[in-house]
């Protein structure tokens, strides 16, 4: 069970992610900032993993930024979708949680995955209207939230 004293330090590691994000354009530039053609011909035979297919962009730096993101949001929603059992004291520390990195998001001018936003909503849908909320989402994940919520 995920309990209310796991969910004390909760802050702490989606603060760590926020932060993390939030450096990595100016890690990013000095390897996008110089013309570099063997870093251009990479991304154009290559795909960075969590990317949409479309043209090369000006900023590179901005594309891994994308990968990065996605691939966080990804991972932090796999991560999410495996507690057993939520209290609901952690219930809304996680969404806290996921508000948070959504504006991290924002701030770099990313939107959260649907899969991140539809999990937030849940989470945040009071039991009685747990499933008029996810009436348009996949069963599959509202059947998984209503679980860890004992709904």
């Amino acid at each position: 069970m995920f309990s209310e004293c796991d969910m004390n330090t909760a802050g702490m590691y989606v603060d760590l992610i926020g932060q993390y994000l939030m450096t990595l354009p100016q890690h990013l530039e000095p390897f996008t900032t110089q013309d570099n053609p063997a870093i251009i011909t990479a991304l154009k035979h290559g795909k960075l993993p969590y990317t949409e297919e479309r043209e090369l962009i000006e900023h590179i730096a901005d594309l891994w930024l994308e990968s990065i993101a996605r691939g966080t949001m990804h991972m932090y929603c796999e991560e999410i979708l495996k507690i057993p059992e939520i209290t609901e004291h952690a219930t809304r520390q996680l969404t806290t949680d996921i508000d948070y990195l959504c504006n991290v998001l924002d701030d770099l001018g990313l939107q959260p995955s649907d899969l991140m936003k539809n999990i937030a909503s849940l989470l945040k849908a009071p039991k009685d209207d747990l499933s008029s909320c996810g009436e348009n989402m996949p069963q599959r994940l509202v059947g998984a939230i209503s679980g860890m919520r004992n709904l």
